[in-house]
């Protein structure tokens, strides 16, 4: 009888024992808890924060009606949950966003945005190289178009954002002679969000999943 066969060793997992917190809701924390998982450790999802739609969407369904009339120049998307928050209310306006968003530019704040827009169907123009945040989406943004002389709607920029968003990108964006709709998407609140106001809509598969991914707000 020959000798036993030598097995190969088994990598090694750096984090094997380790017991990791994710403060994330399970569906936003899903990439991140299979990367910890395949490295040996144990995630635990503890969501702290929650989604829900504003009190009142009549801003945010008037500026999608006037998105879907090719109103703007500039559809601008800070975060995987405003995705999900303007999917939600297409879905309500018995639509898609991406139906919505055609012919219009679209902008977004990192490459985690710009893969959940493209996997609902929306090609992105401008994604920063750098500086995934606003300060860097406002460094690689064009110049502002030569004004129409028909009084068309050039230079107008539709931006959906959460209710504790920053002032950064629609003051930068208006400095430089943009027309900036800015209306609150969605409201950011304390783990668990109403039932009947929370945000629902699931994205497709794909970008939401990615691990380390911003998400919001923005």
């Amino acid at each position: 009888m020959g000798p036993t066969p030598r097995t190969a060793p088994l990598p090694a997992q750096p984090l094997a024992g380790l017991v990791v917190v994710l403060p994330r809701s399970a569906d936003r924390a899903a990439g991140m808890a299979a990367e910890l998982a395949a490295r040996g450790a144990v995630p635990k999802v503890m969501p702290l924060i929650d989604f829900e739609e504003p009190d009142s969407v009549r801003e945010l369904d008037e500026a999608l009606e006037q998105l879907g009339r090719g109103r703007f120049e500039w559809l601008v998307v800070t975060s995987i949950t405003t995705v999900r928050a303007l999917k939600q209310r297409a879905a309500v306006l018995g639509t898609g966003l991406a139906e919505l968003a055609r012919g219009t530019k679209v902008a977004a704040v990192g490459s985690a945005s710009a893969r959940a827009l493209a996997n609902e169907g929306l090609a992105v123009s401008l994604v920063p190289d750098a500086g995934m945040d606003a300060v860097g989406l406002l460094a690689a943004w064009p110049q502002r178009p030569a004004a129409d002389p028909a009084g068309g709607t050039a230079a107008q920029v539709l931006l959906p954002q959460a209710d504790i968003a920053a002032a950064t990108l629609e003051e930068g964006l208006t400095a430089r002679g943009w027309l900036v709709r800015a209306v609150t998407a969605y409201r950011t609140v304390d783990y668990p969000a109403r039932p009947d106001r929370r945000l629902t809509a699931v994205l497709a598969p794909g970008a939401a999943q990615a691990p380390g991914g911003p998400a919001g707000p923005g």
